[in-house]
């Protein structure tokens, strides 16, 4: 059965919740659109893939949108790790390669900001883009 996802203006959207194992993990992750550019939208702390619901109006006709449940958030699994900076950007790079994504922009909100900006300062030949929205750190 799959879920109806409402946008915070209460459209309803196509986006599929899905499920990946991310290093054998399970990962939730919501997806809208099958082709387009890439674009990875990353929650910050005490937040989920929800967190930006009434951004995908915008985003929905130019993009194909991949907004996972961080590790230890959301419907994701919740492991007894240390949640280090190193450990929440190699998760993302981890999650893009369990999809076959090899190149990607990546949107970022306070905690997600921060990881966003780790991932472009280490990885920076798989990310086209980056936008920090009200990153920490």
């Amino acid at each position: 059965m799959e879920k109806v996802i409402l946008c915070r203006n209460g459209d309803k959207t196509s986006l599929k919740e899905r499920f990946v194992s991310v290093a054998g993990y399970n990962t939730r992750y919501l997806d809208e659109g099958d082709s387009g550019e890439a674009l990875v939208l990353i929650h910050g702390l005490g937040a989920s893939a929800e967190r930006w619901l009434r951004v995908i109006p915008h985003l929905r006709s130019k993009y194909r949108l991949i907004i996972p449940d961080l590790i230890g958030f959301g419907h994701s699994d919740k492991p007894s790790v240390d949640y280090t900076m190193d450990f929440l950007s190699n998760f993302v790079f981890r999650f893009l390669g369990a999809l076959g994504i090899e190149r990607t922009s990546l949107i970022g909100s306070s905690l997600g900001g921060q990881i966003v900006a780790e991932c472009a300062s280490t990885q920076s030949g798989v990310i086209d883009k980056i936008v920090l929205v009200s990153p920490s750190g």
